[in-house]
């Protein structure tokens, strides 16, 4: 199993925090290997809800479905990966400190066979990447941005 995890506090409320990313189609304004997001489900985002997300990972173009499988407003939500090409939960949690909100992420894989091996290095690539979109996220947030 591969695990990343992943910790920001950002000085603006959970409420804002949520708002922004807990909704995956604003995840191209702050995500960088995110090229489009559509939804799949109708109706407002809430557990169940599916979205398509299309990922540019070493300059190749994936397409990645996505379920939320909890979804709590303001505090939190988990995505789950829905088939091939890669297979992970990520969870999210929101918490109010005195200076805003500490946004904690874990995400962790499932890769089998072969896909172990590319999975090693792609994760250390997304490391990488993920702590970069959420210092992006941080500056654009608490500049007003977004």
């Amino acid at each position: 199993m591969i695990r990343l995890e992943f910790s920001i506090e950002i000085k603006r409320s959970p409420e804002h925090v949520f708002a922004l990313v807990g909704d995956p189609e604003k995840d191209v304004q702050w995500q960088s290997a995110v090229v489009a997001v559509r939804k799949v489900t109708p109706g407002p985002i809430r557990t169940g809800s599916r979205y398509q997300h299309t990922l540019s990972i070493l300059g190749k173009h994936t397409d990645i479905d996505v379920e939320f499988t909890e979804r709590h407003a303001h505090s939190g939500y988990v995505l789950k990966s829905l088939g091939a090409p890669f297979d992970f939960e990520m969870r999210v949690q929101l918490q109010p400190t005195a200076r805003g909100t500490l946004l904690e992420a874990v995400i962790e894989g499932r890769p089998s066979g072969v896909a172990r091996i590319a999975a090693v290095l792609l994760s250390r690539h997304r490391r990488a990447e993920i702590k970069r979109d959420l210092r992006t996220l941080k500056k654009r947030m608490e500049s007003g941005e977004l």
